[in-house]
């Protein structure tokens, strides 16, 4: 199979993971 198409679509799995647990834990700080 393609790596490539993989590779990009864990790299984008990652950066959407990172923006949510960040937008999270900012929000719980300003909150909190």
């Amino acid at each position: 199979p393609s790596a490539p198409y993989a590779a990009i679509a864990g790299a984008a799995a990652a950066g959407v993971i990172a923006v949510g647990a960040g937008a999270w834990y900012a929000r719980r700080r300003w909150l909190g």
